[in-house]
């Protein structure tokens, strides 16, 4: 097998180039299992498409889930269904 080119050392601080986005490395940080996240990213043009969406992700369990919002309409809908964003 082919081992993973991480761009982040296995053994180093983690996330990394936090300086530029510091809110999304906050989320990150809190989301994360094991240094994974299943991230989706979104704006309001698929709100209907994206509630579905979170619906499902929440009601199976998945505990390392964010949505990066792309504008403020999303991250309000997102805050309101307690979704990491």
């Amino acid at each position: 097998t082919k081992p993973l080119d991480l761009i982040a050392p296995a053994d180093g601080p983690w996330p990394v180039n936090c300086a530029e986005l510091p809110e999304l490395c906050e989320v990150v940080k809190k989301v994360a299992v094991g240094r994974a996240v299943m991230a989706a990213v979104s704006n309001s043009n698929i709100l209907q498409m994206l509630g579905q969406f979170v619906d499902v992700v929440q009601k199976v369990g998945v505990p390392n889930f964010l949505v990066v919002a792309l504008d403020e309409r999303t991250k309000q809908f997102l805050d309101g269904r307690g979704c990491p964003s």
